[in-house]
């Protein structure tokens, strides 16, 4: 029997992300492959622009692409903090609400995005570590 193709998400980066909420995304998903032997999952990271992503912690991380060169994936995540109304573009709310051209599985629908929606922005500017579901 063949093994399915692993599950692929995509980790969109804001400026001063939480280092804590990214390790708590990627760490469970490493596991799994470890303990499965082999890769259920795989992940990239992106940001709005290409270039590396500095976290809340100071810490300055490399991405795999823009929003535009993360390729197909099965489950999106934005990881931001502080500041993120500064950092909520055009083009970054674009991608977070388009269709899902970027589905591996060419659904007719975006695959699970966890972003705060455009009010959230405005209320919570300063809560680090919240996620909320996107419904506009």
């Amino acid at each position: 029997m063949d093994d399915p193709d692993p599950f692929d998400v995509m980790i969109l980066l804001v400026p001063k992300y939480s280092q804590l909420t990214l390790a708590a995304l990627v760490e469970p998903l490493r596991m799994a492959n470890t303990v499965a032997n082999r890769p259920l999952y795989r992940w990239q990271l992106c940001s709005a622009d290409g270039q590396a992503v500095t976290s809340s912690s100071g810490f300055t991380l490399a991405v795999d692409a823009d929003l535009s060169g993360g390729g197909r994936f099965d489950a999106l995540f934005a990881l931001a903090s502080y500041e993120v109304t500064h950092y909520a573009t055009p083009d970054v709310l674009a991608f977070l609400r388009s269709p899902a051209p970027a589905s591996k599985k060419g659904a007719a629908s975006k695959p699970p995005t966890i972003a705060p929606p455009r009010a959230a922005l405005r209320k919570k500017a300063n809560t680090p570590g919240v996620a909320y579901s996107v419904t506009s």
